[in-house]
């Protein structure tokens, strides 16, 4: 009878938490079921529980509870994503989806991590994957970063202000070009005027001029379309700063692409960029 009720208190654990690490199991049968043998843990529980179908390994070391109901669904990507590394952070497409200014739906889960973190991508469930689970390297896991109550669980994703500089600075992680800007234009309808404050601290603290020419560069171009309606004064102290040396490229300068320099910003962009991105995609004011 003991032996079921640690059993069960051990599924119920898993159940609250959909996906779970080993270690973090283990610290939970050590401290309050007084399992203190990882090995042991596995064979006499863990074990049974994965043969009897109430839990699935998604990779060595990570499990999740399978629903009674309907068993072929797979667990929720964020909360799993949530559970490999700590600390970390949910962005790009994660964090856009999360904030609500996705553009299409996204498979694919960003979790930003310590250079020593990195794990290889994955995909489940096996044999019929769904989401697509990846690590990208953030030297910063502090500075603009929001916890959100998602499912009855806190995760800790990109603020407003750091998802708009990251999917500029990476746009590869966020579909493109294309979705980055109808992405953004969503995101920053709801921008708040201490979210373009962070965009200029966040600019300065990482350092990078130009992603501060880009970043500006775009906003402006959403403020001429009417997308965003605060004042961009905020920025002058990092347009003041763009401005100084040599002009920055919006796309890479191998691009075979006729440019022109928006010398507000001293960045060179593509000369159709506004018909591309803005008038074709309907964004702005051409909605």
């Amino acid at each position: 009878m003991q032996r079921l009720n640690t059993k069960l208190a051990i599924l119920s654990y898993i159940q609250k938490r959909q996906s779970v690490t080993l270690n973090e199991l283990h610290q939970f049968a050590s401290e309050r079921l007084k399992i203190k043998d990882k090995k042991y843990l596995y064979s006499a529980y863990l074990y049974s529980l994965l043969k009897q179908g109430h839990i699935v390994r998604q990779r060595r070391g990570l499990y999740s509870i399978v629903d009674i109901d309907q068993p072929s669904i797979p667990p929720d990507p964020y909360i799993l994503a949530s559970r490999l590394r700590h600390p970390y952070y949910l962005g790009y497409t994660s964090a856009l989806d999360l904030l609500g200014a996705a553009s299409s739906l996204f498979t694919q889960i960003i979790v930003a991590v310590r250079k020593g973190d990195r794990f290889s991508s994955f995909e489940y469930p096996k044999g019929n994957p769904r989401y697509r689970i990846l690590s990208t390297e953030a030297d910063d896991l502090k500075q603009g970063l929001r916890q959100v109550t998602y499912q009855g669980d806190d995760l800790i994703i990109s603020s407003e202000a750091r998802t708009l500089i990251e999917v500029v600075d990476q746009p590869q992680l966020a579909g493109g070009w294309g979705e980055v800007i109808r992405s953004l234009d969503l995101l920053i309808t709801n921008f708040r005027l201490n979210d373009l404050e962070e965009v200029a601290i966040l600019l300065e603290l990482f350092g990078n001029k130009s992603l501060a020419a880009r970043v500006g560069f775009l906003l402006d171009m959403f403020a001429t379309m009417g997308s965003i309606s605060l004042p961009l004064d905020t920025l002058e102290r990092t347009r003041s700063w763009v401005t100084n040396g040599s002009p920055s490229y919006l796309f890479s300068r191998s691009s075979l692409e006729e440019v022109v320099r928006n010398k507000k910003w001293n960045i060179y962009v593509p000369k159709d960029f506004l018909e591309r991105f803005f008038v074709d995609q309907r964004i702005g004011r051409f909605s």
